[in-house]
């Protein structure tokens, strides 16, 4: 295995866990501490060219700018755990995962 799927593999295994965590420490965390989270999860998949990842943080930190958090935060987050294991990582694989989110929250 080339040491650019072995980085690849472990950034994978960082970002489940964190957004695990915190997806379960949902009910305790502040808004900017969750966004510090966000955003340090966004730029993790950033490094590893995990552009879905990515645009779905950056789309979860506009929600929380506008104060949006309960189930709008955990469709997201469901929604970045399934983007981490995705092979595709053009617009078109990010827009779907968007799309789900959306689906997810307002049917």
């Amino acid at each position: 295995m080339g040491i650019a799927k072995e980085a690849l593999m472990q950034a994978q295994a960082q970002l489940w866990e964190r957004i695990d965590t915190l997806a379960a420490s949902l009910p305790q965390l502040s808004i900017s501490r969750l966004a510090h989270e966000i955003d340090d999860l966004r730029r993790i998949a950033g490094e590893h060219g995990l552009a879905p990842v990515v645009e779905i943080a950056h789309r979860l930190e506009s929600e929380l700018a506008l104060s949006r958090g309960g189930p709008t935060v955990a469709s997201f987050l469901e929604a970045m755990r399934d983007a981490v294991g995705c092979d595709r990582l053009d617009a078109g694989a990010t827009q779907a995962y968007l799309a789900a989110v959306n689906q997810r929250l307002y049917g």
